[in-house]
């Protein structure tokens, strides 16, 4: 579903909105924070840029990197594969907003 609302509702807000957070935070971390950490932790450890910092302040160096990322970065013909292949949805017109959900392939 795809919504054309510029504002919603507080009600609305906490019914949909909070939960899908919620659920994106919980796919990341189980998904792949973890390992983005660890391999942030190695490369700095095997290019010699690990500094003597408190842990904490190592993890948030590393969820920085994460935020340098942008449109750019990322691969539109990977994106639509995934979206296919995992989700079961098409981008349709080349425009994210344009999606159709298609049937599971066996």
């Amino acid at each position: 579903m795809i919504r054309d609302v510029n504002e919603i509702s507080d009600e609305e807000y906490n019914k949909i909105v909070i939960p899908f957070d919620k659920s994106v935070k919980k796919y990341v971390r189980e998904n792949f924070l973890n390992e983005f950490i660890a391999y942030y932790i190695s490369e700095c450890y095997k290019q010699e840029v690990l500094w003597t910092q408190e842990y904490h302040m190592l993890v948030n160096s590393a969820l920085e990197e994460l935020g340098q990322f942008r449109y750019k970065d990322s691969n539109f013909k990977k994106i639509k594969n995934i979206l296919e292949k995992k989700h079961h949805l098409k981008i349709v017109n080349n425009s994210p907003k344009e999606l159709i959900e298609i049937e599971e392939i066996n």
